[in-house]
């Protein structure tokens, strides 16, 4: 029953925003499992989504600020267009979602899976992410700026024009990241020692 109550809550609320300024402020919702939801274009700010779980919904185009996702899964979901600021994300599974054209800008996510997720033309910037997983994601034509990378799993990551300079790869897994020919991503890049035979590898350099 309480599960059905939260779930009505959270549609009430978007009705209430569609019904008026599409803003969507200083909510909380728990342990909510809904699909097909519209949840796009909308502004979401200081809000909470704790335990839920969302299949088939679209969040295209919302803007989220100073918001927090925590423990929730999103199968299936859409997130084109989106803008973070402020936000954190903890303990979320985002496998394969469509995060195309995103602009996350001071930003934390800690242990979030992000595998085979399309970060495609997106902005990252002073963002951090700890012990997230990227691995097999689509990451060419990222603008990435003053980011913190802490032990992230890239391994299998397109990174196709994705200028890494500045950046702190030592605590990432770059095994089979994809890169131009000339490398020239990783311009830059700070890597550890282990990684530098990664890097070999990926310029066609045999080391005997």
């Amino acid at each position: 029953m309480e599960a059905e109550q939260a779930e009505k809550h959270l549609q009430d609320v978007l009705a209430a925003a569609r019904l008026g300024d599409e803003t969507i402020r200083s909510q909380r919702f728990t342990d909510v499992t809904l699909e097909n939801l519209d949840f796009g274009e909308l502004e979401c700010g200081q809000t909470v989504f704790e335990g839920c779980q969302f299949s088939n919904c679209d969040f295209s185009g919302t803007a989220f600020y100073a918001s927090s996702i925590h423990q929730c899964s999103f199968s299936n979901c859409r997130f084109r267009n989106t803008y973070w600021k402020d936000c954190q994300l903890t303990d979320v599974k985002l496998d394969g979602c469509d995060f195309r054209k995103t602009r996350l800008k001071n930003s934390r996510l800690e242990d979030v899976l992000l595998r085979y997720a399309n970060f495609s033309n997106s902005l990252w910037e002073k963002d951090t992410f700890v012990n997230c997983s990227f691995r097999e994601a689509f990451l060419t034509n990222l603008r990435v700026s003053k980011v913190d990378l802490q032990g992230v799993d890239l391994q299998g990551a397109d990174l196709f024009q994705t200028m890494l300079g500045g950046v702190d790869l030592s605590s990432c897994n770059i095994e089979g990241i994809r890169v131009s020919e000339s490398v020239q991503e990783l311009k830059d890049a700070t890597i550890d020692a282990a990684q530098a035979a990664v890097l070999v590898k990926l310029m066609g350099v045999h080391v005997k």
